[in-house]
């Protein structure tokens, strides 16, 4: 299919309007009738956004992804080294809960004080602040003589987790083009299971260097941090809307035009941040559409770790020696887990943008909730391969869908104003969440069996199908500008708002402006 352009005017309108259209440059007359018909319920895709990402625009997004890997590596690379910690330190069960499930208790700490960084140090500063951190957890990790000692390391080390979960999604939301916004912003999810692989693969080629393989594992974890360090300091830009809200409008102007924006895309940028700097303290939580936005980026992001997957990536190899597998074995499922997920979570990236966010989500968490009933399955009948496949086929739902898209909602529901701060809170409750998962799994699957505990997440799968369903809107092709309005419609504060209807029950749910019918 060939795709072109031609004005047309809108009814009302002295401007003429560049129209996509079909079949060889002619004119579509369904897609004209539907501009001319103007969106359903909110205004439509800023014509200031450029066609498709620069180069620069994929650079710079591939820069902060680089970040979210250093998580992906540290859960991949613990996992394994866990095992070995045990045994050359002589941890009990409790001990080793704690040593996996401190790193997400501190990324608390770190994500709720990120928004001061993000905010007065700027998106790119936070970015070097954050692999300082990683760099000095990991190392000390390597070279710790004690538990305690590796304990403190492993607190550095969420510090740094906590405040780079909550950077990553912020920084390429602020770069890309709101078209492109769903695959860039995946590009985090991306990169934390390539981390993830990676940690796996560190695992494996350690595995046979005996009780302290765990500390050249861990001491892998520095490198990449290293490269990010250097790179934030030398390549990586700060972010156009931060700029402008900081007044340094000729920077701004100057990065805009590097990411291939055109000049009046300033102006945007500028009105809405005045918009949000005369609305009264507070706002956006006292109205309901700022409620809704709370619900959907906190909620997903609450929901993306209460389905069990730190359980299932730090214990994963615990699990499948205790059905009886060698240790070999259990380490090359581990790999190959990892890149079936990177694998899908490619898929995901390419379908963010075209397919949109809710269908996505739908079909992972029934995934999830699938998989986890056929894990509690294959426990209760000792099936230790159609545990591992039960296991491929959860990491394969969570990364095609709710994976990436919990932190691509938390970046683009939000205004600039709170947007640190509301993405914080969002990775707040998602670092609890898992904190809360990883510390109190060998001791939940103790007390009700590895089958009891996975049943029991199977059936809150259905839960969090129902509420997904329910309050997540669709958000594909909306500029970060727009969003403000589309909750207040969504919400029924704004004249206008579709209705409510058993066929489409998130009202403003349909598609975006400018979407094929």
């Amino acid at each position: 299919m060939i795709r072109g352009f031609t004005s047309v005017r809108r009814a009302g309108s002295d401007d003429d309007v560049d129209v996509e259209v079909e079949k060889g440059g002619e004119r579509s007359p369904r897609a004209i009738q539907r501009f001319l018909d103007g969106p359903p319920d909110v205004e439509p895709r800023s014509p200031a956004a450029p066609r498709g990402p620069t180069r620069y625009v994929y650079f710079c997004a591939f820069l902060a992804a680089l970040n979210s890997a250093n998580l992906g590596y540290d859960i991949g690379v613990v996992s394994g080294a866990a095992v070995y910690v045990q045994e050359d330190l002589g941890l009990s069960d409790v001990r080793v809960e704690a040593l996996v499930g401190i790193l997400n208790a501190c990324a608390i700490v770190g994500a709720a004080v990120a928004h001061f960084f993000i905010d007065r140090l700027g998106r790119r500063r936070t970015f070097t602040l954050s692999s300082g951190v990683f760099v000095i957890g990991a190392l000390g990790s390597a070279v710790a003589p004690s538990y305690a000692a590796l304990m403190l390391f492993r607190v550095v080390v969420g510090l740094g987790v906590g405040v780079g979960l909550s950077v990553d999604p912020v920084y390429i939301a602020e770069i890309a083009p709101a078209a492109y916004r769903g695959a860039l912003v995946s590009w985090a999810e991306i990169s934390i299971n390539v981390g993830i692989l990676a940690g796996f693969v560190a695992a494996f080629a350690f595995r046979d260097y005996g009780p302290s393989a765990w500390r050249p594992m861990l001491g892998m974890g520095a490198i990449l941090p290293c490269l990010l360090f250097a790179l934030t300091l030398t390549a990586m830009p700060e972010t156009p809307r931060w700029l402008v809200a900081r007044g340094r409008r000729d920077e701004a102007a100057a990065v805009l035009a590097r990411l291939g924006f055109p000049p009046e895309t300033l102006d945007e940028i500028a009105a809405a941040v005045a918009r949000e700097a005369t609305a009264p303290r507070g706002a956006l939580w006292k109205s309901p559409g700022g409620r809704r936005a709370l619900i959907v980026g906190v909620g997903v992001a609450f929901a993306q770790q209460a389905l069990a997957e730190e359980a299932l990536l730090f214990y994963q190899p615990r699990m499948l020696l205790d059905l009886g597998m060698d240790r070999t074995a259990v380490f090359s499922c581990l790999v190959a887990m990892g890149a079936l997920k990177t694998g899908c979570i490619l898929v995901a990236a390419r379908f963010l943008d075209g397919w949109g966010r809710r269908p996505l989500l739908l079909g992972s968490v029934a995934g999830l909730g699938v998989s986890l009933a056929l894990l509690s399955a294959a426990f209760s009948a000792g099936r230790p391969y159609v545990a591992v496949g039960a296991i491929w086929l959860y990491m394969a739902a969570f990364s095609l869908g709710i994976g990436p898209i919990t932190w691509l909602l938390a970046a683009e529901v939000f205004p600039l104003a709170v947007r640190a701060r509301a993405v914080a809170l969002a990775t707040v409750a998602n670092r609890l969440t898992a904190s809360v998962i990883a510390s109190t799994f060998l001791s939940w699957a103790r007390a009700a069996g590895y089958a009891g505990y996975f049943s029991t997440f199977a059936a809150l799968a259905l839960v969090v199908l129902c509420a997904v369903y329910r309050y997540v809107p669709e958000t594909k092709g909306r500029s970060l500008e727009a969003m403000a309005a589309y909750f207040e419609e969504i919400a029924g504060e704004a004249p206008g708002a579709p209705p409510e209807t058993a066929a489409n029950p998130v009202r403003g749910a349909g598609p975006a402006p400018g979407d094929p019918p």
